[in-house]
């Protein structure tokens, strides 16, 4: 141990004090394997407030049953979705350059079109 550094010890049971204080909210992002370390660090989060969550997203289901997560399977997108969305984003940009990519300018376009247009033919009638 060196000068100004903290042992890992040391660190787990400042955030284990920190955390039985305060709720939070932690998210892991695209958690794709656990490697062993999932056990130390459960026993110090499960330690926080009452209100504390932990949102864990991943697209391996084993993964979050080995932590015992309770499971939402989000549905995947379909083609046809993707190539909306896609045809949509190259509406979006069209709209972009015609308000000469000054973000207000966009905002306030957007917010205006959002209201008035429900359907893909009516953005694509007024992009023009």
């Amino acid at each position: 141990e060196h000068k100004g550094t903290t042992s890992l010890s040391d660190l787990c049971t400042r955030l284990r004090s920190k955390l039985s204080k305060s709720k939070f909210l932690l998210i892991l992002d695209d958690l794709c394997e656990l490697d062993g370390w999932w056990g130390d660090l459960a026993a110090i989060l499960l330690g926080g407030a009452k209100e504390s969550k932990i949102l864990i997203t991943n697209r391996k289901v084993e993964v979050s049953q080995a932590i015992g997560a309770k499971i939402h399977k989000l549905p995947q997108m379909s083609f046809e979705h993707e190539l909306e969305s896609h045809h949509l984003k190259c509406i979006g940009e069209k709209i972009v350059a015609k308000c000469d990519g000054l973000p207000l300018v966009v905002q306030t376009v957007g917010s205006l079109m959002g209201t008035k247009m429900k359907t893909k033919d009516d953005w694509e009638t007024d992009e023009k």
